[in-house]
C-alpha cells in the first residue's frame, strides 16, 4: 500500500528531476520558488539563460551589419529612405575593416579578407553543383568558427574548404560527389 508521504516524496523527486534537467538544457525558471510545492503548482514558464543565449543562439546578420554602418535609413510615413555616403572604394573597404576589427576584436581576420574566403567558397560550390542549402550551411560553421577567434592567417582557407566539406557530408552527399569536391584546385 502506498502512503500519501510515499506519493508526496515522489512528487518532490520528480520536481528536483525537472529542475535538474531544465539547469541541463540552458533554460531557467522564471519565479524561483523556495518550497518544491510551489513548483508543482507553478505553470510551465520558461525562459532562456542568458548565458546560453550566447553560447548557442547563431545571428546571421551579425557579422554583415558592419556593411550596414556606412548608410543611413530614413523611415517616414509613407515612404523610407536609404542614403549612402560616397566614398571612394578603398575608404569604404578600411572603414568597413576598422568597424569589423572594432566590433571584433578577437578575429584576426579583417572584413573584405572573411568576404573574399566566401566568395571563393561560392564559387567553389557552385563549379562543384553544391546547392545553396549547403553552402548556406557552409557560410554558418564558418563564420561561427571565426567569431570564436579560432582563425589566423595560416589556417582560414583550410578552415573554410573543411567547413564545406562537412556541409556536404551532413547534407547526404555521396562519395562520387564528396570526391568532386576534394579534388577542385
Amino acid at each position: 500500500m502506498v502512503s500519501s508521504d510515499d506519493l508526496i516524496s515522489d512528487r518532490e523527486c520528480a520536481a528536483e528531476e525537472k529542475i535538474a534537467l531544465d539547469s541541463l538544457s540552458g533554460f531557467k525558471r522564471k519565479s524561483e520558488a523556495s518550497d518544491s510545492s510551489d513548483l508543482l503548482a507553478e505553470e510551465d514558464s520558461y525562459q532562456l539563460d542568458a548565458n546560453a543565449l550566447q553560447q548557442n543562439d547563431y545571428d546571421p546578420s551579425m557579422i554583415d551589419d558592419i556593411s550596414s554602418a556606412t548608410r543611413t535609413i530614413i523611415r517616414c510615413s509613407g515612404f523610407i529612405g536609404v542614403t549612402k555616403v560616397f566614398a571612394p572604394p578603398h575608404v569604404n573597404k578600411t572603414t568597413l575593416n576598422e568597424t569589423f576589427a572594432e566590433k571584433f576584436p578577437n578575429v584576426h581576420l579583417t572584413y573584405s579578407k572573411l568576404k573574399s574566403i566566401k566568395r571563393d567558397i561560392w564559387l567553389i560550390a557552385k563549379e562543384c553543383d553544391v546547392d545553396e542549402y549547403t553552402v548556406a550551411q557552409t557560410f554558418v560553421y564558418f563564420e561561427r568558427i571565426v567569431v570564436k577567434g579560432l582563425i589566423s592567417k595560416y589556417n582560414r582557407k583550410l578552415v573554410a574548404g573543411v567547413a564545406l566539406l562537412v556541409a556536404a557530408k551532413l547534407n547526404d552527399y555521396k562519395k562520387p560527389d564528396i570526391v568532386k569536391v576534394l579534388e577542385v584546385q
